[in-house]
């Protein structure tokens, strides 16, 4: 039996854990495994739409939608959001570099928003955490469909675990940026 050092968060800990947990979880782990994928695909494969399913880049912009509507949630921010949101996967003339720029211009904006939070100077709310923990399953959901998607179209294998994208990495850079935060 393993033995492990049980450690008892107090609430700001959790909270501080919880927030630092998803913003690295999207901005490191998350994000460089789109990165990487989408790079492997032309602007007619990041389109292309096949039986009725929703093309890779119309997920990303899907997500750059979910990630915007969280950012303005986290800033209190009362803009209207998409009526349409469950069903929007718009189609673009966007190159798989040009949406990668965009992707990660938008985790940008919503880790500057959250960064406030991490450092105590906004208290989160419940609608909060279920809004962050929402953001990182649907992100996590289509990180899944995205990679199988590439998969199944270039034959590509990316290992992202045994080639480091893993949940070591993943804790080795939140305990790292502690106060890059």
């Amino acid at each position: 039996m393993r033995e492990e050092k049980v450690i008892i968060l107090k609430q700001e800990q959790f909270i501080k854990t919880f927030l630092k947990i998803s913003l690295h979880r999207i901005y490191n782990l998350y994000f460089a495994k789109f990165k990487i994928s989408l790079t492997s695909i032309g602007k007619e494969q990041l389109w292309k739409s096949e039986n009725n399913s929703n093309s890779i880049g119309g997920i990303i912009l899907h997500l750059c939608e979910h990630i915007r509507m969280s950012e303005l949630n986290l800033k209190r921010r009362d803009d209207k959001f998409r009526d349409d949101f469950v069903i929007y996967f718009p189609i673009e003339d966007l190159k798989p570099m040009e949406l990668i720029e965009r992707f990660e211009l938008q985790i940008n904006d919503w880790r500057q928003s959250i960064i406030p939070y991490i450092n105590d100077e906004i208290r989160l709310s419940e609608e909060d955490v279920h809004d962050l923990y929402n953001l990182v399953e649907h992100m996590s959901y289509h990180l899944g469909q995205v990679i199988d998607k590439i998969q199944s179209m270039t034959g590509i294998k990316f290992n992202f675990y045994e080639n480091g994208l893993n949940e070591r990495y993943l804790r080795d850079q939140i305990e790292s940026n502690v106060e890059k935060d």
